[in-house]
């Protein structure tokens, strides 16, 4: 059982943790673009 469990969290962990990690990545980077956008627009 203890393999199992080990195996299957180190397998599993990465694959579920990569999708969202990109996600919100990918938010803040939009997040961040827009903000400067803004803030040149307004002369800041």
């Amino acid at each position: 059982m203890m393999l199992q469990t080990a195996h299957g969290g180190s397998s599993v962990a990465p694959a579920a943790i990569r999708p969202h990690a990109r996600l919100l990545a990918g938010i803040v980077l939009l997040m961040g673009r827009n903000r400067y956008i803004l803030m040149q627009r307004r002369g800041i």
